[in-house]
């Protein structure tokens, strides 16, 4: 089962908290209102145009970089908004520190394939994006907004639980076995501890969500 909480103040983290721990990932819903999300999603289609314009669709293309948007407060200040979220900063001064460093902020644009056709990315595979040992101490999580709903029909993300408290990286087969489809409304924030393994499933409707990396003082 989902570890999937309502956003209902911090109270209700302590259960977000207790998933991240026994899990590796919690997903917690109802974080975006409808009015932010639909100002997101067209800001994103905006700064993906940008971009095209700024790097060229071909060179994204041999990249690997088709879909993804980089350097998105470059192109839209709205992107800073989701940094005032009360529920993400509680879970970043709670999980890591509260003078947390933000790695990265993405933006995804996951156009669909037909079956046995999607790209070879390493976004696309089981992946662990921090595979750092580090005796238990959580230095790096990522924190994932649905700007449209993850449903199996759009290629919800997979997660194999408990991945992040082992050692070495799982075989495929058992990472095929174990996966499970991060299903929820848009809106929702799907908060991992970044040893966890994970990969988007095959994208059949194109799909879009919202991305930041945190880490703690030092681990940048």
């Amino acid at each position: 089962m989902l570890p999937a909480f309502r956003e209902q103040g911090c109270k209700q983290l302590s259960s977000v908290f207790d998933g991240l721990r026994s899990e590796g990932f919690a997903i917690v819903e109802e974080v975006l209102s409808d009015s932010f999300i639909q100002i997101t999603r067209d800001a994103m289609y905006r700064a993906r145009e940008a971009m095209v314009r700024d790097v060229g669709e071909k060179r994204l293309l041999r990249a690997g970089e088709s879909g993804v948007l980089r350097l998105m407060m470059k192109y839209d200040s709205h992107f800073f908004k989701f940094l005032e979220i009360p529920t993400l900063l509680a879970i970043i001064d709670n999980t890591l520190s509260d003078t947390a460093i933000m790695h990265l902020q993405n933006g995804f644009i996951l156009a669909s394939s037909p079956k046995g056709q999607a790209p070879t990315l390493f976004q696309n595979s089981f992946h662990r994006d921090f595979p750092r040992v580090l005796n238990g101490y959580v230095a790096s999580i990522n924190i994932m907004f649905a700007i449209d709903e993850f449903t199996a029909e759009n290629g919800a993300t997979q997660v194999v639980p408990g991945t992040h408290q082992r050692m070495s990286v799982p075989d495929q087969d058992y990472l095929q076995a174990n996966a499970i489809a991060l299903k929820c409304p848009a809106g929702s924030m799907f908060v991992s501890i970044r040893r966890c393994g994970m990969r988007p499933a095959r994208i059949t409707r194109e799909r879009t969500d919202w991305r930041l990396t945190i880490n703690s003082p030092g681990h940048i």
